[in-house]
């Protein structure tokens, strides 16, 4: 019995260590395709009425053409079925997140005798991430600055979301930071409990330069316990609306 019961607790905790996140903003959803196609991981492809299983690649990325360009599914099978269904769901597991979306055929190409295919950009992107800590959207503008330990250089932006050991914010402008580098004496002005300050360590960059704007996460690199007994209080109210 006592087994049972322990089993049952770490099924719970797993569950509860799951993040499941429905992605709709255009930005978020040309981050998480980027970071596919950099990885070049390998995509399993579904298609409706079809039981089997497929894979491809995303070859590239067309925001602004509302398209993507994906490999020709394989075997075989899976692309004579998608020219008849045009429709399709695709799915990886990369950096500890399952990624999941569906597009449509736009039509079928061919490169040097390699056939590939234009689809619809999609319009969400679901994914399941499994957290330590879990990860709240920030309400409103957060405003966020810091400075640059090796430059001395000021960072202005808002925060999109945190958690208990990190967080993600956007940039004004286009600068120049490098993974694990340090932004020393961040403030971060948060509902409910104010200003917050911190040091941050960072943890990846991604640029978008249509809209002159970089998306960066990091973890915190220094903060004193009152702050992070206020942050877990955040989160725990955010989590319960």
């Amino acid at each position: 019995m006592f087994l049972r019961m322990k089993r049952s607790r770490t099924k719970e905790r797993e569950r509860n260590a799951l993040v499941t996140q429905e992605i709709t903003n255009p930005y978020r959803i040309n981050e998480l395709l980027t970071l596919i196609s950099d990885k070049h991981a390998t995509l399993e492809a579904r298609i409706p009425g079809d039981a089997n299983g497929y894979t491809t690649y995303l070859l590239d990325l067309f925001p602004n053409q509302h398209r993507l360009a994906v490999d020709e599914l394989k075997p075989n099978e899976g692309h004579i079925n998608f020219l008849a269904s045009k429709e399709l769901e695709l799915s990886c597991s990369i950096d500890g997140m399952l990624i999941n979306f569906k597009t449509e055929l736009k039509e079928k190409g061919e490169a040097e005798g390699i056939t590939f295919y234009r689809v619809i950009f999609p319009s969400s992107i679901s994914f399941l991430q499994r957290r330590q800590h879990p990860r709240v959207t920030i309400p409103g503008s957060a405003n966020f600055q810091a400075h640059h330990e090796r430059n001395q250089h000021a960072f202005n932006g808002y925060v999109q979301d945190l958690s208990a050991s990190g967080i993600a914010i956007l940039l004004d402008g286009i600068h120049s930071i490098k993974q694990d580098e340090v932004l020393t004496g961040c403030t971060a002005q948060l509902p409910l409990i104010g200003t917050i300050t911190f040091d941050l360590e960072v943890c990846h960059t991604f640029i978008d330069p249509s809209q002159k704007v970089i998306k960066m996460g990091g973890s915190f690199a220094k903060m004193d316990s009152a702050t992070k007994g206020k942050l877990k209080g955040l989160i725990k109210h955010l989590q319960n609306q």
